[in-house]
């Protein structure tokens, strides 16, 4: 028979031999569906695609299907339960819509490989496409050579990952990583953009190893609470750090610069708070509006480092060897 499309919830889909002449012939309601008995079907459509949206909550592979390779979201694709979702080699799964994402919690895993997530939003801005969860249990997986590319308006799809997770990234391409106090093991992976990296609060980048940073400028946007100990050091080549924000080193936490690094202020609104600990070796700090305030029994201990002016209030403050380039370097 010749039809639009036809949709599947939880259930067996067994269709062969049909002619579909619309542009999303299978709509995938509830990726719990098995659609392993979808064959011999002719697309008519050149931009045939499945639908993929709704809620897992067991167990399932996606692949390509009957030809079909590109899904397409409509709603949002949720992991959960501690389900697992492997999509193999040759998927494409495109973001239509500010709203759809993949979402992988309550202890959830979400693994795939040489698969391309792509943004195909009429926009300027950055939505998040996936994202592994620290909600209910956490969530797990590993990327192996995936892609994140972005539409042709400059849409990003943004892969975020949050603490209590257990994630890997080997290799592929990632326009924008945004982690939320999150640690990941991240190797061999191409960063395509200017400002592909967004560490919030206490993040760790100590699993980053032969990684390319395809811009030069490169940077590492900061903001947040750093509430345990946390070092920001040469990445992969690129050692400049831009407040996105206030940063706000917790007591009892230690924030740890290493020499070399750049830390940017790009604007007045934005502090560096110390009511833990600073601890900066060799460390430029740029920009005219660098605040960096140690307060109500914070330490800070600057050595050999450059920096136009630091204030203390409660606290404790050494400094040994360094340049102050600005007409006010101590405040008190």
């Amino acid at each position: 028979s010749a039809r639009p499309w036809i949709g599947g919830g939880n259930r067996n889909l067994t269709l062969t031999g049909n002619t579909f002449n619309g542009d999303r012939p299978l709509r995938i309601w509830d990726p719990d569906a098995d659609v392993s008995g979808v064959s011999g079907n002719t697309y008519q459509s050149a931009d045939a695609a499945a639908v993929l949206d709704g809620t897992l909550n067991a167990d399932q592979t996606r692949g390509v299907v009957d030809g079909l390779s590109r899904y397409v979201g409509d709603g949002y694709v949720w992991i959960r339960n501690g389900s697992t979702l492997t999509v193999t080699p040759g998927v494409r799964i495109e973001k239509p819509n500010s709203s759809y994402y993949i979402h992988v919690y309550e202890g959830s895993t979400l693994n795939a490989t040489d698969v391309t997530f792509a943004s195909t939003v009429n926009s300027s801005s950055d939505y998040v496409m996936l994202l592994y969860d620290d909600q209910s249990g956490g969530s797990n997986g590993t990327l192996t050579n995936v892609t994140f590319e972005a539409s042709a308006a400059g849409s990003e799809p943004v892969l975020e990952i949050e603490t209590g997770t257990n994630v890997t990234i080997n290799g592929g391409t990632v326009l924008n990583l945004q982690l939320e106090n999150a640690s990941p093991t991240v190797t061999g992976v191409t960063f395509a953009d200017a400002d592909p990296i967004y560490a919030y609060h206490a993040s760790g980048l100590s699993g980053f190893s032969g990684n390319t940073f395809v811009d030069p400028n490169a940077v590492i946007h900061v903001s947040g609470t750093i509430n345990s100990d946390t070092t920001w050091g040469i990445v992969d080549g690129v050692n400049r750090y831009v407040l996105n924000g206030d940063v706000t080193v917790a007591d009892g936490a230690t924030l740890t610069i290493a020499p070399g690094v750049e830390v940017h202020t790009p604007s007045t609104s934005y502090d560096i708070n110390i009511y833990g600990t600073l601890l900066a070796d060799g460390v430029t700090f740029s920009g005219d509006a660098t605040d960096i305030d140690v307060q109500n029994g914070g330490d800070a201990d600057i050595s050999n480092s450059a920096l136009p002016w630091v204030g203390v209030g409660n606290g404790n403050l050494t400094l040994t060897g360094n340049t102050f380039n600005g007409d006010r370097p101590l405040r008190i």
